[in-house]
Order: C-alpha cells, then structure tokens, then sequence
C-alpha cells in the first residue's frame, strides 16, 4: 500500500471516527436523560436513541475496517461473521 493511499485512509478512518463519537453522543444523552432526570422516553426518543446508537456502531466499525483488504476480511472467520451479523441486524431493523 502507498503512502498517499494509506493517508486517505487514515483520513477517511479519521472523520468516521469523529461523526460515530457524535452519534455515540446523542445516544448518551438520551441514556443519560432517562437515568439522571428518571424522565420516560416516548416512542420516537427510543427511535431516536437506538439509530444513533446504530450509526455509531457503523462509522466505528467502517473506521476499523477500511484498513484492511478484502481478501483479508474474505479470509478471517471473526470478520466474515461480524458483518455478516451486522448487516442481518440492520435488514432486519428496516424490515420489522
């Protein structure tokens, strides 16, 4: 891998890092709403705490995976097995 190649990946890895902390943040707030304020959550902060959880885990996931191959990720068991659960878990978010 190049140089040139490997700072944009770094790069990119950088900037998913940063918007998946933000998400990982609005989600803390709503878990920090309802522990501290002992506030119930309606329907649409539930939604609203559980997709930004969600995005969160993708940009850090992306983030870790953009630096390897795929022959690499094709050939490690752990990998194939997390994205393969993954994306079932989000197929199934917008199906049900």
């Amino acid at each position: 891998m190049s140089s040139n190649q490997r700072a944009i990946r770094l790069a990119i890895s950088g900037l998913l890092i940063i918007f998946g902390l933000i998400s990982l943040s609005q989600a803390g707030f709503y878990v920090i709403r309802y522990l501290t304020f002992d506030a119930a959550l309606n329907p649409q902060e539930i939604t609203s705490l559980l997709l930004s959880f969600w995005r969160g885990y993708w940009c850090v996931l992306a983030a870790i995976i953009i630096h390897f191959t795929i022959k690499a990720i094709k050939e490690s068991v752990a990998w194939r097995l997390t994205l393969v659960t993954s994306l079932g878990l989000t197929v199934f978010s917008f199906i049900g």
